[in-house]
């Protein structure tokens, strides 16, 4: 079955987080933008979010939207660190900007910065191409990419979605959970 989410509606992905983590978890938000998901889990009663974005003027106004609710970093998303380990690590249609071997190291990340037994969750839908820089082709996350990331986290689920936008259906997205495995 394949779900329907309204584009402007961050509450699918809000809702796995809530369905997964309580208000005490450390939420981070890779390719945060203007807080919008950040300010739905606030409005929810989680405590510690934080949220990177390579776009200064989007962590300007994420700030406007979060105040002092949220830790707000300009950084790159391949590049950036912290101090902090979490409980959940999230991104919405951060990986149809980053090529393959960008998404490794991505991945690197998250599990350099999750805690075991953390989930990790991302929605990717390539379907909006006036978005993607004009040298990158619309990259998805392919089969075997989804099966690589058995190595690392046991999934918890991987569902099909579309995307209304402007009243328009666009199909062949997904959301997938995954739960850290605890490598000694």
């Amino acid at each position: 079955m394949i779900k329907a989410i309204n584009h402007e509606d961050p509450s699918y992905v809000i809702g796995k987080i809530q369905d997964l983590c309580s208000p005490e978890s450390m939420v981070l938000e890779i390719g945060c933008g203007d807080g919008r998901n950040l300010k739905r889990l606030k409005e929810f009663g989680f405590c510690y979010l934080e949220g990177i974005d390579k776009d200064g003027e989007k962590i300007i106004k994420a700030k406007e939207n979060l105040g002092e609710n949220a830790v707000l970093r300009q950084e790159n998303i391949l590049n950036f660190s912290t101090d902090r380990k979490f409980d959940i690590i999230f991104h919405s249609l951060v990986g149809i900007f980053l090529s393959p071997e960008e998404k490794k190291i991505l991945i690197e990340k998250v599990r350099a910065y999750l805690n075991p037994g953390g989930y990790y969750i991302f929605e990717e839908i390539a379907r909006n191409i006036s978005k993607l820089p004009s040298n990158r082709p619309p990259y998805f996350y392919s089969k075997k990419e989804l099966e690589g990331l058995n190595k690392y986290f046991t999934r918890v689920s991987l569902e099909e979605v579309k995307r209304i936008v402007d009243g328009k259906e666009i199909t062949g997205g997904l959301v997938y959970v995954g739960r850290l495995i605890a490598i000694p």
